[in-house]
């Protein structure tokens, strides 16, 4: 019967360890849930006042600003070559109409010449038979 005593004793203390540290942790979830409805004021506050900060001109600074400075310039440049691009595009469909009819009228006139110049050799081969 004392197995069972010491078995019982361990589970006891089992349950009650686990038992504590349910508890600890319910409430350090509950001090972590007050912490940030406590943030709440403070934020609307600073959304409301405005913060800034002043960061004394520096080397790194500077560097930075340049970069943004290049960066915003690139993005201009792009947006002007995709209207350049839009542009082509259209002018290069209406071209490719025009182009669609110049090609078909030259096609056709020379199939037109190829059936003439085989009706005069038609004509030519009759007549050297007729004669000959």
């Amino acid at each position: 019967m004392r197995k069972k005593r010491k078995n019982t004793k361990y589970a006891s203390h089992a349950i009650h360890t686990l038992a504590v540290f349910a508890v600890l942790f319910s409430f350090v979830s509950v001090g972590i849930r007050i912490d940030q409805s406590g943030l709440l004021p403070y934020q609307l506050m600073s959304n409301v006042v405005g913060v800034s900060a002043n960061i004394p001109p520096n080397e790194l600074s500077r560097l930075a600003q340049q970069f943004d400075e290049k960066e915003r310039e690139l993005k201009a440049r792009e947006l002007e070559i995709a209207e350049r691009e839009r542009a082509l595009n259209a002018t290069m469909r209406d071209s490719s109409k025009s182009n669609l009819i110049a090609n078909s009228a030259f096609a056709g006139a020379l199939i037109l010449l190829f059936i003439l110049i085989a009706i005069n050799y038609y004509q030519d081969w009759k007549r050297k038979r007729i004669t000959a």
